[in-house]
């Protein structure tokens, strides 16, 4: 089966999650295609939308919580029409994951224009399920849970699968991490990630981290040379990482993560089990991320530095507390998630083509 995986390169998130199913998708013999319609279409409108986003969200975060709730069936059409050359190349497939939720608008209208049949699904990758991903060619929502208002509001099946995330097989301890690095394991190692987008305030989280009373090890994941210049200081035990494709690893390292709430993010934490504090999450979906998991009481949610280092303190101190929390963590876990979006989203296309044959004749 030919399998287009469409992303959009808005932050780290949904292209991780798209290398995760192609990986997958390659493992079951399937041929695999991480499709990129807004970059391929119009890099400069790309561009353009990038830096709106930002912009909104370090500026004006009550426009963006409201647009991500509502955006208007005229703007997906109006972008339809602008990409129409890369959707119809996107949708040469027969089967299409989606996971952002514009996009899941874009390749259904697209297929409204045409009316082209391919099954389309939409993958999750936040805790929270954006309105306009709700297209009536969709054919079903991969989500990390099922509730009251996805039972009400979906008009396709929901597979409550989980995020995409890469199931951990080896454990990476703190001591290898910190004898790799050449830092003492003796210490607490606290891990700093604020996201592809930069919009985390890394400067002042760290400055408070230092205020703690007992000596530990911050290790920021951040890939701006600039601020690393600025942040990083072997001597107060301060040590900056590009952004890598061993997260994971320092994620199983590290003693408590402090972060905002970006959704692959928090699924990597449930499979790693890392007690997490979140500060600042974006507004919209990763507010509402937070949420999700303040309910769940799987993080802690502070909304002031102090606060931040005070449960950082508490779970540093506090061997219960940690383990409180890891046992909440392993409530959430969906290891084999990656493989059961694949799995379910192949069968159920299947069945969906053969239904439509049968009904055309």
């Amino acid at each position: 089966m030919r399998i287009h995986i469409w992303t959009v390169s808005y932050g780290h998130g949904h292209n991780k999650a798209a290398l995760l199913l192609q990986k997958e998708a390659e493992a079951m013999n399937h041929e695999s295609i991480v499709f990129h319609p807004l970059e391929e279409g119009c890099r400069v409108l790309h561009i353009f939308s990038s830096m709106l986003y930002r912009t909104m969200l370090s500026f004006t975060p009550y426009m963006w919580r409201k647009l991500s709730q509502q955006i208007f069936p005229a703007v997906v059409r109006i972008l339809a029409q602008a990409f129409q050359k890369t959707v119809q190349e996107g949708l040469k497939a027969d089967l299409i994951l989606s996971v952002h939720p514009l996009l899941t608008a874009l390749a259904g209208e697209g297929m409204k224009r045409t009316g082209s049949f391919i099954p389309l699904y939409h993958v999750a990758t936040d805790y929270w399920q954006a309105p306009v991903a709700n297209h009536p060619a969709v054919n079903g929502f991969f989500l990390p849970d099922i509730d009251k208002e996805n039972r009400t509001s979906m008009n396709a099946p929901v597979f409550p699968t989980g995020i995409p995330v890469e199931n951990v097989n080896k454990r990476y301890t703190k001591k290898e991490c910190c004898l790799e690095h050449g830092w003492d394991f003796s210490k607490p190692l606290l891990l700093v990630c604020g996201g592809g987008e930069g919009l985390f305030p890394f400067q002042k989280v760290v400055e408070e981290l230092k205020k703690l009373p007992t000596s530990s090890t911050i290790v920021v994941i951040e890939g701006k040379r600039k601020r690393k210049e600025t942040l990083q200081n072997p001597q107060d035990n301060i040590h900056v990482i590009p952004f890598t494709d061993r997260f994971t690893d320092y994620l199983q390292a590290a003693d408590v993560l402090i972060t905002k709430a970006g959704g692959m993010t928090l699924t990597e934490t449930t499979i790693c089990e890392t007690p997490t504090v979140l500060y600042e999450p974006l507004a919209g979906q990763e507010e509402r991320n937070a949420c999700y998991f303040v309910k769940k009481q799987a993080a802690s949610w502070t909304f002031t530095l102090e606060a931040m280092r005070t449960k950082v303190a508490t779970y540093i101190h506090c061997p219960f507390e940690r383990e409180r929390m890891k046992r909440r963590l392993r409530r959430l876990q969906r290891p084999e998630s990656t493989k059961h979006i694949i799995t379910a989203a192949s069968h159920h296309a299947l069945g969906t083509m053969l239904h439509a044959k049968i009904n055309s004749k």
